[in-house]
């Protein structure tokens, strides 16, 4: 099982999950209007290379694309569903996903292929999504101006899977959804955001003991987990002793060594908090040293002086220390 980028443990979270098509399914099933919905054979969907490369060989990637026949039509008529997940807020998404519509194109023309429509599905978690959903948009064009323009500018938008907009509960009861995929999505959205994530937890305790109970799914519940420890605010530790006690006891080999991994945590955030106590120590120590040498050579220190000392960062403390020994007055130690 391959590790999540660092800075992005999220995207591999969920190209995992949609690796799986009844997951990916779901995903879709839940997302498009019913309308249109209606009119694709998801029955038939597959996955498809996500990255396109342009004339200018620049690599571009989805999260994840999909091939799927239309229903009740000619079978060779197909449609593409193009998945981007983002954790923040993005202005320029739009332009984003009309490059990847164009290159996916441009693609299918070098190889002779009949265009198809490609449908760019947005999941977002995290804020609630404030950007634009078209070009028109993005441009932020005097209102007197978009009617004008209009006609000339790609009208394309992407569907959006906004996570925030659900509650927790709501998050924890979309039947719509795989029980992978209502997991994840829940993880990716409340790991963050929630201050009582054991309490939250409860709300998807019989998926997460389901997952758990799967032999097959072992893998990608200890992954979620993972995400869920690295991410999580309030009490992990409790979280862990809630999971250990409700999950499937054949998890006790992963369980230990997520705690393991809880346990490495704690020490790293010890760690790093002593090295920035004893870091604030010691300048507050060479501020007070400093102000003690100066006190000596020239006298009762002004306020202007006691300002100085006390804004000053570590390597301007170690300049002013070495003027001490040649400066002929208090001016020329700041200097």
């Amino acid at each position: 099982m391959p590790p999540d980028h660092p800075n992005q443990p999220h995207d591999g979270l969920i190209r995992t999950a949609l690796d799986s098509l009844d997951n990916a399914r779901t995903a879709i099933a839940a997302a498009l209007p019913r309308e249109l919905l209606a009119h694709l054979d998801l029955s038939r969907l597959r996955r498809v290379p996500a990255r396109v490369v342009d004339s200018l060989l620049s690599a571009r990637e989805s999260d994840a694309v999909w091939e799927v026949p239309f229903a009740n039509v000619d079978r060779s008529l197909l449609a593409h569903l193009m998945a981007e997940v983002q954790s923040t807020p993005d202005v320029d998404l739009v332009l984003r996903t009309l490059g990847l519509q164009v290159r996916f194109w441009e693609r299918q023309r070098r190889l002779g292929q009949p265009l198809s429509p490609v449908i760019p599905l947005l999941i977002s978690h995290g804020a609630t999504w404030r950007a634009p959903r078209t070009m028109l948009e993005r441009l932020g064009m005097p209102p007197e101006l978009e009617r004008l323009l209009a006609p000339f500018i790609p009208t394309s938008t992407y569907i959006l899977e906004d996570l925030a907009r659900f509650s927790p509960e709501a998050l924890a009861a979309r039947p719509e959804l795989s029980v992978q995929l209502r997991v994840t999505y829940f993880l990716l959205q409340r790991s963050r955001s929630s201050a009582a994530l054991e309490e939250e937890l409860k709300l998807i305790l019989d998926d997460l003991r389901t997952l758990s109970e799967n032999e097959a799914a072992r893998d990608f519940l200890t992954r979620l987990l993972r995400y869920t420890y690295h991410t999580a605010n309030g009490d992990i530790r409790a979280v862990h002793g809630m999971l250990r006690a409700n999950l499937d006891p054949l998890m006790e080999t992963q369980m230990g060594t997520l705690a393991e991994q809880l346990i490495e945590r704690g020490v790293q955030k010890g760690r790093a908090e002593g090295i920035h106590k004893g870091r604030a120590e010691g300048i507050q120590g060479q501020r007070e040293t400093l102000a003690r040498l100066l006190t000596l050579k020239f006298g009762p220190l002004p306020g202007t002086a006691t300002e100085r000392l006390a804004s000053a960062t570590h390597d301007e403390l170690a300049a002013y220390t070495l003027s001490v020994l040649t400066a002929q007055s208090l001016d020329v130690v700041f200097e």
